[in-house]
């Protein structure tokens, strides 16, 4: 069987969240079938650009217009939006997320990127033999909005990154608060960070309680102002780019997670969190009730009030040293080895092939 990783998410400027996907799946294959990533010849000066940005990734660049020819059952992978146009190959394309279609605001995604992504993703949905959500409610979602059969769309929930309960990063050049809340991920309208500043600013009795926010930020998202109109200048911390090892440091001291997006496809932060045994605050909609289960804070995204009420929910079971064990074992059930099995197993099915 030859099976080829389609791997233009691997090499760009900003890499998202899809491109962690791409590299374990990779990584986890390897162990099974040794798979062959591959790009267009018109992906030549990114890769020679951003290659470092995957070092150990080897690939072959292909003409996706010509048909592929090979002695053997051949499949293609596409983890991200493009397909080649072989008709000799079987052809797989994961779903992560659809919400840019569900939510037209601009807020969201300008209207000429939603555009763009529609027609390549309605491209190589009309390629495809079969397809791979990562979870259930991006299933149904995709199913119901591009009205593609659910028999055609097989589920395979993500994995993450394992915690180091050691790890003690030695390049800090910040002190953080004594006590915080974190939150890990782009500040933008889709992951509501102005709500969760007016539900902290909502909490009373937590005055020695600080919030902490890393990742990247949308151009001309409004939080710094939001934070100086809220006056929480002194209470809220901004870090805009943390390496994995403070993320690990960030998430072991932190009292809680706090994550009420409008919408995830899945939500990795969610398992990164459970994982080390930290209380998560997460959003009643998409799929996060699918990740956590019974073991996340949920509330409503669109409601500052009913995300306050939750933080002082979700403070109380920081010491609740059942739950955190509860907590930890859910993650348990979560990996990237498990994905790509059932990845692997999904390419026998639709080759034919055990």
């Amino acid at each position: 069987m030859l099976v080829q990783v389609e791997g233009t998410c691997l090499f760009q400027e900003k890499p998202s969240g899809i491109s962690v996907y791409g590299q374990n799946l990779i990584k986890e294959l390897g162990r099974i079938c040794n798979p062959k990533v591959i790009l267009p010849f018109s992906r030549i000066n990114k890769y020679i650009k951003y290659r470092n940005q995957q070092p150990d990734t080897q690939v072959k660049f292909k003409n996706y217009k010509l048909d592929f020819l090979s002695r053997e059952s051949s499949l293609v992978h596409g983890i991200d939006t493009t397909l080649p146009n072989w008709s000799r190959a079987k052809k797989i394309l994961t779903i992560h997320d659809i919400y840019l279609f569900l939510d037209q605001r601009e807020e969201i995604s300008k209207k000429s990127f939603r555009e763009k992504k529609l027609q390549q993703l309605t491209e190589s949905i009309s390629k495809a033999d079969h397809f791979i959500s990562v979870s259930q409610k991006t299933k149904e979602d995709f199913c119901e909005y591009f009205n593609v059969n659910e028999g055609r769309v097989s589920v395979t929930h993500l994995g993450y990154s394992k915690p180091n309960l050691a790890e003690s990063p030695q390049d800090i050049d910040f002190k953080l608060p004594e006590r915080f809340i974190l939150f890990i991920g782009t500040l933008s309208e889709r992951k509501n960070c102005l709500r969760m500043l007016e539900a902290f600013s909502m909490l009373k009795g937590e005055e020695d309680l600080d919030f902490v926010f890393a990742g990247g930020q949308v151009p001309g998202y409004p939080f710094q102002e939001k934070v100086k109109s809220l006056e929480l200048e002194k209470r809220v911390h901004y870090l805009s780019y943390v390496n994995d090892s403070i993320i690990n440091y960030l998430y072991l001291k932190s009292q809680a997670f706090i994550f009420p997006t409008l919408y995830e496809g899945f939500g990795i932060p969610l398992l990164e969190a459970a994982s080390r045994g930290i209380p998560v605050l997460t959003s009643n909609r998409g799929a996060a009730p699918e990740v956590l289960g019974e073991r996340g804070v949920y509330v409503d995204p669109f409601s500052s009030e009913e995300i306050s009420m939750g933080i002082k929910k979700v403070l109380m079971l920081k010491d609740d040293l059942v739950f955190k064990s509860k907590l930890v074992d859910h993650a348990k059930k979560f990996s990237w080895e498990k994905m790509a099995k059932e990845t692997f197993k999904i390419y026998q099915k639709v080759l034919g092939v055990n």
